[in-house]
Order: structure tokens, then sequence, then C-alpha cells
């Protein structure tokens, strides 16, 4: 019970990370004034004088890894939000982000400047062997900012449902007939789990086993056969 409450409280904790990073720079804005006249006699006169400033530039970012939802089946798509904001006051350039499941993100723009933001989307496709689960994976961006290289981290995490289920379903071409008639059954089974079956068997109490064109189903797949069978008098006393 300890573990099950401790891994929920990790995925909650986990479904959506964003780490951030500041780092400061500092320039200088120099600029000169020149003044100059021209006196009765014709002589040029000048002046001139300089001033400058420190100006103080900071580059941070935030890095937010979002998936869509907490529990996902195998087949299915699990997708994925990225969202880099620049929440310092230098331009931020040169934007890379690469997941380490996913690969490389294509993001909306490769710069961004103070108070904007970058946004980029993936999917991945959920199988079997990522069971048991949780699924977890990184996402690192890169980018320039202020004079420095930038480093973000984001992680995200989603639980996989591995449930096991078969359905079948019978049906036949005639809603009554005479002894010595043939009847045509139609079975269609189908794996309605999320979980791979083996060993497909279907048992008829009348018409025995059946003749299976597979003994394996993924999820979602479904077979379909058919059997003839003869009315006979023993069908009715049995």
């Amino acid at each position: 019970m300890w573990f099950f409450m401790m891994k929920n409280i990790f995925l909650l904790l986990a479904i959506f990370a964003m780490f951030g990073i500041a780092i400061s720079a500092a320039a200088e804005l120099k600029n000169t004034v020149t003044a100059s006249a021209v006196d009765g006699s014709g002589a040029n006169v000048s002046s001139s004088a300089d001033a400058s400033i420190v100006i103080n530039e900071t580059a941070s970012g935030i890095l937010l890894k979002d998936v869509e939802r907490m529990v996902y089946k195998p087949g299915e798509m699990a997708n994925y939000t990225f969202r880099l904001s620049n929440t310092g006051t230098a331009k931020l350039t040169g934007i890379k982000v690469v997941d380490d499941l996913l690969g490389p993100i294509t993001m909306s723009t490769t710069e961004v400047g103070p108070g904007e933001f970058a946004e980029g989307f993936a999917q991945m496709k959920v199988t079997e062997d990522m069971l048991p689960g949780p699924v977890i994976n990184y996402a690192v961006a890169t980018m320039q900012g202020a004079g420095q290289t930038i480093t973000l981290n984001a992680s995200a995490v989603f639980e996989i449902e591995a449930i096991p289920e078969i359905l079948i379903t019978k049906l036949t071409d005639v809603s009554s007939a005479d002894i010595g008639k043939e009847v045509i059954y139609t079975f269609e089974i189908t794996n309605t789990g999320s979980r791979t079956l083996y060993n497909v068997r279907a048992v008829d109490d009348k018409l025995g086993e059946l003749v299976l064109p597979t003994t394996a189903l993924s999820p979602g797949d479904k077979m379909v056969v058919t059997k003839n069978h003869v009315v006979t008098i023993e069908d009715i006393e049995g």
C-alpha cells in the first residue's frame, strides 16, 4: 500500500515538469555628443563629450512539457506539448529541443524575445513493450542568450493500462430450419482488450472446436470464421 501511494504521488508530481534558469550579463551603452560653431572671423570650434552606462541583461527561460493524458492503452497515440517561455530581458536565439524518446522537436520559432514563447507538438505510439510502465521521457532545450549557452530541461510521465479481454459473437443465416437443412454459423472473435492474446481457441458445444485462421490477436484485431451444420433429430433430442 505504501509503494502504491508513493508511486501515485510521484506520478502527480511528474505529470508535468518545467525547469528554468537565469544568466545575467552586462553590456556598455556609450554615446558621444559633439558641439560645433563658427565665430565671426569664420573659425570653426567644436567640443565632444562621452557618456556611458552599464545595461544589465538577463537571459532566462522556462521549458514546459505536458502529455495529454495520464493513462494510455497499447496502440494509442500519446500527444505531447512543449512550450519554451522567455522570462528574461535578453533575446533567446538558436532554440533546439530534443526529447530522449521523441527525438528532435520542431518548435514554432527558433528565436523568442522577452515575454514571448515558442511551442512544439509531438506524438508517440504506445506499445506493449513499454509495459508495465510508467513511461517517462525527458526533453532538453539549448539556446543562446546574453552571450551564453542556456540549457533547460523538462519531463512528462504516463501510465499504461493493460487489460486482457476477448469477445465472441455468433450469428446464423436463418432464424428457423427443418431437419435435414443446412445452417451457416458465423463467428466473430475480437480482442477488445489492450494486450496481445495468444493460443486463441473457440469451442462450440454442438459444433465442436472451430478452425481459426490464427491463434493470436493484437489489440483491436478480429477474425471471422463460418461453419456449416446440417440439422438432425439428435439436435432436438440433445
